[in-house]
């Protein structure tokens, strides 16, 4: 029953489709990298309210990524975050609910 309650996406640079008409339109490859290495560290590592920030330094983009609740859904312990991104002007805050698999990725709850 657990997979049916999970995307497929996994935290990775190439999966953040998820944020579609948002700033990431306007990232390259590393912006995406970035931000998705921020927030699997985000996920594993910060406490609750504690904001993990990335920059890509070449293109100007940046982004804030904040784990807002920790909590146990469906045998799994998940994290409600917000994503706050910066890119190419524009500017968008969004809040998503990612479980821990088994397997140990990050996949975002439907």
């Amino acid at each position: 029953m657990l997979t049916l309650l999970f995307t497929s996406f996994t935290v990775s640079g190439s999966n953040l489709g998820f944020l579609v008409d948002a700033p990431i339109a306007n990232m390259d490859s590393t912006d995406t990298a970035l931000m998705a290495k921020a927030i699997q560290r985000s996920l594993t590592e910060n406490k609750d309210n504690e904001p993990e920030k990335w920059e890509n330094q070449d293109s100007g983009n940046k982004g804030t990524l904040t784990p807002l609740k920790t909590y146990d859904a469906y045998n799994s312990r998940c994290r409600k975050l917000k994503i706050h991104s910066e890119a190419g002007g524009e500017t968008a805050v969004s809040e998503f609910d990612f479980c821990l698999t088994e397997s140990g990725e990050w996949k975002i709850l439907k």
